[in-house]
């Protein structure tokens, strides 16, 4: 009997992950809606959909590609700051089946818990230095400034029997940014290489906690048959989640600071009416440590009966699961091209293929199951190996329209983006994990701006607007 209740358990600490899924590296909740920001630097560059490694004329070239500061005539300094509005979401509430109709299960269907979490920082400094046929430049980019907030009551679900899945709450607070030196070369007067060696610096701190509910039933079937409308209370089988610190039975803390290298490649080509232009970035992989403990007090819901009991007792207080987990951060294509009808009027288009896949690489299981489960490794084996992310073949494109006027020309743009869908998604067989681990919907970006020129000076803003991201960017170049 007591195999049994280890195999329930480890099953129930395993499955217990969300369906939204941007980034991920472990299968704790709260990692599941990291977002990157892989539109290029500067407010001109948002504000045309981030099709602009075709373009590339300005100091923001120095990490959109290297190849276009060859372009630049003079000395130019920019700045750039973001404004990051995440809309995190999990499944929070509902049965994914139909709903029994006792304590809180009475919503056919699975319903998303929505939070807002916000983030802000200076997200891009360059200099760039024409030396004739060479530029050099330097400069710090924030990659990913992403801080989230979750929460999850315990959703139902069919598998023979109704199962619940244990409610969590969870943080998260990733900062990822890039310092580098960047060189152009002109090769002739229409053709330009470059490339970009930098040192990139990875910060998280992320924490799950997961509460019970009593009587637990490590995934398996209801233990008292014909008796489920006496466990209706707070923190109970069918009653609302109990989130108070003594109910809490997992405490999963994600942390870690590292220094990697990475490296962008960059090439372009300029016609007099047109451009093409092509960048490789590569992302580098960090390291980080996770460790899950039960904490010192056994949940006071804990009832007589409960499989979990005996288990959970053996590890109060100290630690269940120590990983040391690999944060991939992916490897990205862009190809692009220019066309300028007239010498107000640019158009420009891209195509930006992400390797999304690279991050399923070093998927962690961080729940004890492999230490604490009969058959453990083969179980965490089909969980790392079936949690799994597509690739993003994205499409942008942009407009910029210059009106010419004394002392200063306005420049109007707006641009758009196509970003398929990429979460976390279970391709195994278990109805646990597919209900957990859907797919997610394609996103759309609108991405009006402005900006006004000056002799020396340019200021620019830009608005890029989804349902799951907003970002604003105000940035500034100043020619010497």
């Amino acid at each position: 009997m007591r195999t049994y209740i280890y195999i329930y358990i480890a099953l129930a600490i395993v499955f217990l992950a969300d369906p939204v899924s941007v980034l991920a590296q472990s299968n704790a909740e709260v990692n599941a809606g990291v977002q990157f920001d892989f539109s290029l630097p500067g407010a001109r560059s948002l504000s045309m959909g981030g099709a602009f490694v075709a373009l590339a004329d300005d100091a923001t070239s120095v990490w959109a590609n290297p190849a276009g500061l060859t372009i630049l005539a003079k000395p130019e300094v920019s700045g750039e700051g973001r404004f990051w509005d995440f809309n995190n979401f999990v499944p929070g509430s509902g049965h994914d089946g139909t709903a029994t109709g006792i304590g809180v299960d009475t919503v056919t269907g699975l319903v998303n818990n929505e939070n807002d979490s916000y983030a802000g920082a200076l997200s891009f400094f360059s200099f760039a230095l024409p030396i004739d046929r060479w530029t050099l430049g330097f400069y710090r980019h924030q990659v990913s400034s992403f801080k989230a907030e979750v929460e999850s009551g315990g959703i139902f679900l069919d598998r023979g029997y109704v199962d619940r899945v244990e409610p969590f709450r969870g943080t998260m607070d990733l900062d990822i940014s890039d310092y580098g030196a960047s060189a152009g070369v002109r090769v002739n007067d229409k053709f330009s290489v470059g490339a970009t060696l930098a040192l990139y610096r990875f910060d998280m701190e992320a924490h799950t906690s997961r509460f019970y509910y009593a009587p637990f039933t490590g995934g398996g079937p209801f233990p008292f048959p014909g008796n489920e409308r006496n466990f209706t209370g707070s923190g109970q089988y069918f009653g609302p989640a109990n989130f108070t610190a003594p109910n809490e039975f997992f405490d999963v803390m994600e942390t870690g600071t590292d220094w990697k290298p990475g490296f962008n490649l960059g090439a372009l080509y300029r016609a007099p009416k047109w451009s093409v232009g092509a960048a490789y970035r590569y992302g580098p992989t960090f390291d980080y440590d996770a460790l899950t403990i039960v904490p010192p007090t056994l949940p006071a819901s804990v009832v007589p009966g409960d499989n979990g009991a005996p288990f959970y007792q053996q590890f109060i207080g100290q630690a269940f699961d120590e990983e040391q987990e690999k944060f991939n951060l992916p490897d990205t294509l862009a190809l692009g091209a220019t066309v300028r009808p007239t010498d107000k009027l640019v158009l420009s288009f891209e195509y930006d293929r992400v390797w999304y896949s690279q991050i399923s690489d070093n998927t962690s299981e961080v729940f004890g199951l492999e230490e604490r489960a009969p058959n453990g490794p083969e179980l965490a084996r089909q969980i790392t190996t079936n949690l799994r992310f597509p690739d993003a073949n994205q499409v942008r494109a942009g407009a910029e329209y210059a009106i010419v006027r004394p002392g200063a020309d306005l420049l109007i743009r707006v641009g758009g983006w196509y970003d398929p869908d990429h979460r976390m998604r279970f391709e195994g067989s278990d109805s646990r994990l597919k209900s957990l681990f859907q797919p997610g919907s394609n996103e759309f970006h609108i991405a009006p701006g402005i900006g006004f020129a000056f002799d020396k000076f340019q200021i620019d803003a830009a608005l890029d607007v989804s349902n799951r991201v907003n970002t604003l960017s105000v940035s500034t170049v100043y020619r010497f």
